[in-house]
């Protein structure tokens, strides 16, 4: 079965095969994904876990279409984010030497550490689409026929977006300090992003979805917190694109129509989520795009729209 018949089969019914299966396949990512973020190996096991535990409240949610693997390595930041507030960087006057030393053409060593702290952060600034494919390729081991297959569309896009994501990606580490040539950064993303995962993990995981035991503790208040973050990051959008809305309308007919009325009508757009909780004090960003999906123009939306 395809990842995205396992997602349908399980916000269909719940079912435990379905789930389990889902944990087989992505444990190992979603692990590595947050032990890239804390260091730690026990500390990425609970925040995997959580990841796991967002997945199953709100797997009945996702838009129709969600790319599992590309879903659950964000919803993996997210988590890992949470439990470690600030991301362990290098000093900033080494990274800005570094890039110094780059440009004059002097030939910079660059090791896997050097890149490991600010890959899943650049990741997640990529756009839908070609992160998905990026994740799906390297991090999940699937073909381009695979992942075309998942992505619903053809071999020759797939590559296209590969090519695209990876020249981006290697732009974005370049901006935060890490020169990286493009063949050794996908040779780090084909051999280095994804770890085995503890032997045990998947286990706990199953169990702990299942009711066959409980989720240990920190992961149970990771899930919470991260869950509360991604809330209130949500919030924060949908009043931000309020305002500019107020602004686009003038004294005129609205050019946004209303844009909430209940808790489904607006879908995370977690690559801005997970560039939101990446800030330093002091640090501001360009946004990626993202849009906000209208609800029907009613006077309780209209009324909303204006506050």
């Amino acid at each position: 079965m395809t990842d995205r018949e396992l997602l349908r089969e399980y916000s269909a019914s719940g079912s435990s095969e379905a789930f389990a299966e889902i944990v087989r396949r992505h444990s190992a990512m979603v692990h590595s994904a947050c032990k890239r973020i804390l260091g730690d190996a026990h500390a990425a096991e609970d925040a995997a876990q959580a990841a796991f535990l967002i997945f199953m409240r709100k797997a009945r949610k996702l838009p129709k279409g969600t790319v599992l693997s590309g879903w659950l390595f964000l919803t993996a930041q997210h988590a890992a984010l949470n439990q470690r507030k600030r991301l362990k960087r290098r000093e900033r006057h080494e990274r800005k030497a570094a890039v110094v030393r780059a440009e004059r053409g002097k030939p910079v060593e660059v090791k896997w550490d050097d890149v490991r702290p600010e890959l899943d952060a650049a990741i997640a600034s990529l756009p839908r689409r070609q992160r998905d494919a990026l994740v799906l390729y390297y991090m999940g081991g699937r073909t381009e026929e695979e992942v075309a297959r998942e992505m619903g569309c053809a071999r020759g896009t797939v590559a296209a977006h590969l090519s695209t994501a990876v020249n981006r990606l290697r732009l974005r580490l370049k901006r935060r300090g890490v020169i990286v040539p493009t063949a050794m950064l996908a040779a780090f993303l084909g051999e280095r992003a994804v770890e085995a995962a503890p032997v045990a993990l998947a286990d706990a995981i199953i169990a702990a979805g299942t009711g066959a035991a409980a989720a240990s503790t920190a992961a149970t208040a990771i899930a919470k917190g991260t869950m509360k973050t991604l809330a209130w990051a949500k919030a924060k959008i949908v009043v931000a694109v309020l305002g500019t809305a107020t602004v686009v309308a003038g004294g005129g007919t609205a050019a946004v129509k209303a844009l909430v009325s209940s808790e489904n009508s607006i879908v995370d757009n977690p690559a801005i989520v997970a560039r939101l909780q990446s800030l330093q004090p002091g640090e501001s960003a360009l946004l990626p795009d993202f849009e906000i999906r209208g609800v029907e123009d009613t006077p309780g939306n209209r009324q909303l729209a204006r506050l």
